[in-house]
């Protein structure tokens, strides 16, 4: 027990207190500049609007869903629809396409900066002491930004997208789980946020933490998966991280828990709005326990999940341990091992976790059948960095015990850590650069517009492809673009819910009857408006085709007369 602090604390949990507690006010100086660095970068190569590069085909429902606050597409993304709601009342950008980039970017930075929090956390920890306390914090500036800068993160973090929100309630997860295991009262001392001046605000938020942190690493887990359904595999790494700190006790245990279940309240949003009629954007009739099961399970998308062969498996694994290379650099690599390794000596149990997690979202990334499915490794990339920044601490630790005792040695041994340390960002910043700027890219808007400027005011659209119907959904509902035409999505027919919300949304455009078949209903909803208005595909529609001329007019293709 330490008597001077009141605290009755573990040998690692009072370390954990006690070398992470600094009235530096660099610690913060630090942390905003890994924030602006990052959002510039970001910023400067953000997409100005609609786009269809770095797999963002998903972008234009996600924003007229979020706008409208609809019912997206399995498993709904509420958390999602609802903060990107919040956040384009609260901007004041022209452009929603521009503003829902701008939140990506924006939840990018905020993640870079955790991941840098808990960095300079895990160092600490093994420096025991705050001899190297600026040093630290450079180094876990360093490999947060070679993070920020890694290809993968960078592309999601220029469009609309949910895996940069992903990422940081990922971080916020690990770093309340991490940061609680270290308090032991609620007169701890961690810190961190205290700028230097002599007051309790960091003894009073380590109370907080200290009360609460379980139950807010839960809360973060329940929400994020209401943002995407892969931090699920976060659960189990976590829990048993606070199994290895304080054994098997059922009080946390049912603490996470009920933090988890209170984050997934976030899903009644989809009964709640998928009940108003006309909803243009309401998938799945998620207002009734059938329609629910079937959009919060993902059923339209299960089949995907270990959907590859083993001969895939084995191609997958040799060009994403290239791609991982490249997020990192070789050298990085090597590093995030020897940070991993002296991270087992200090604190087995994070270590341990951190293994846990990658093994899990490998295991998830490499068997799911899509071709977009690596950015799922975006967490793997996130502890990544977080192991090279201690890696470079330990690394340079060890040299120094090895080969440097004298003052100037060690000197020279750090001049030569910190700059392969800066080094790593800087070369992913010019090497990725390029491939990443999405800055001038007006493709998908350019296709919307094309397509508008092309139908007739009153007509009836019948769109496929996920770029193509993605795309029309947000300059239909978004833009206003065509505000008299009706856009029906030909993949989505098979769903009999969809045919009802047609109905409600066009009354008398849709027929009296549903036909049993897929291209029964589109030839009947053909049929039933070739004669009084225009009629537009996106694509040749055989069964159409066979019945009726297709004219093709820029980017789509009119329904002409019967074939005779």
């Amino acid at each position: 027990m330490d008597t001077r602090r009141g605290l009755e604390v573990t040998k690692s949990g009072l370390r954990f207190s006690t070398v992470i507690r600094s009235k530096w006010f660099i610690l913060h100086c630090v942390a905003v500049s890994v924030f602006g660095i990052s959002f510039l970068i970001y910023l400067n190569t953000l997409a100005p609007g609609l786009v269809w590069e770095h797999y963002g085909q998903d972008g234009g429902e996600l924003i007229s869903a979020s706008i409208m606050l609809g019912v997206a597409h399995p498993p709904g993304y509420p958390t999602y629809l609802m903060l990107g709601n919040l956040f384009s009342r609260v901007t004041f950008f022209d452009d929603a396409a521009f503003t829902f980039n701008m939140f990506s970017a924006l939840s990018a930075s905020i993640s870079v900066v955790g991941f840098y929090y808990l960095t300079n956390i895990l160092s600490n920890m093994i420096a025991r002491s705050s001899k190297h306390t600026l040093l630290i914090v450079i180094l876990s500036a360093c490999s947060s930004l070679t993070f920020a800068t890694s290809s993968i993160f960078w592309s999601q973090a220029v469009i609309a997208e949910v895996y940069t929100m992903n990422s940081l309630f990922f971080c916020l997860a690990l770093l309340l789980a991490v940061m609680n295991s270290g308090i032991r009262s609620p007169k701890g001392n961690f810190d961190s946020f205290r700028l230097g001046g002599a007051n309790d605000v960091g003894e009073r938020l380590a109370g907080w933490f200290g009360r609460y942190g379980v139950l807010l690493s839960g809360v973060c887990i329940g929400v994020g998966m209401g943002n995407h359904l892969t931090i699920v595999f976060l659960l189990a790494p976590i829990l048993l991280f606070y199994f290895y700190v304080d054994g098997i006790k059922i009080g946390p245990l049912f603490t996470f828990v009920g933090g988890v279940i209170a984050g997934l309240t976030v899903y009644f949003y989809l009964p709640l709005r998928a009940g108003v009629v006309g909803l243009p954007i309401n998938w799945g009739d998620t207002d009734t326990l059938k329609g629910f099961i079937w959009q919060i399970t993902a059923v339209p998308y299960q089949d995907k999940v270990f959907g590859i062969s083993s001969g895939e498996i084995w191609d997958r694994l040799s060009s994403w341990a290239w791609m991982t290379v490249d997020q990192v650099t070789l050298l990085g690599i090597l590093m995030c091992i020897v940070g991993l390794l002296g991270l087992s000596r200090v604190w087995p149990s994070i270590a341990i976790t951190k293994i846990n997690i990658t093994l899990i979202y490998i295991i998830y990334s490499v068997s799911y059948a899509t071709s977009d499915s690596y950015t799922y490794l975006i967490p793997v990339y996130g502890v990544m960095a977080v192991l090279l920044g201690v890696g470079w601490y330990v690394f340079g630790s060890e040299l120094i015990r090895r080969i440097a005792v004298e003052p100037r040695r060690q000197v020279a041994v750090w001049a030569l850590i910190l700059s392969m340390a800066i080094t790593l960002p800087v070369f992913n910043l010019v090497a990725n650069y390029s491939n990443i700027d999405v800055s001038q890219d007006t493709q998908a808007e350019d296709y919307v517009h094309e397509v508008f400027d092309t139908i007739d005011p009153d007509s009836v659209l019948i769109a496929t492809g996920d770029n193509e119907v993605f795309a029309i959904w947000y300059g239909h509902y978004t833009e206003r673009l065509g505000p008299k035409v009706s856009v029906i999505v030909a993949p989505l027919l098979q769903y009999d819910w969809y045919w009802e919300t047609l109905t409600q949304q066009n009354p008398g455009r849709m027929p009296s009857f549903m036909p049993d078949g897929y291209e029964e209903r589109i030839m009947e909803i053909v049929k039933k408006n070739v004669y009084s208005r225009s009629v537009y595909l996106n694509y040749e529609d055989g069964s159409v085709k066979n019945q009726f001329k297709l004219e093709p007019v820029e980017r789509v293709y009119r329904v002409g007369i019967p074939v005779e």
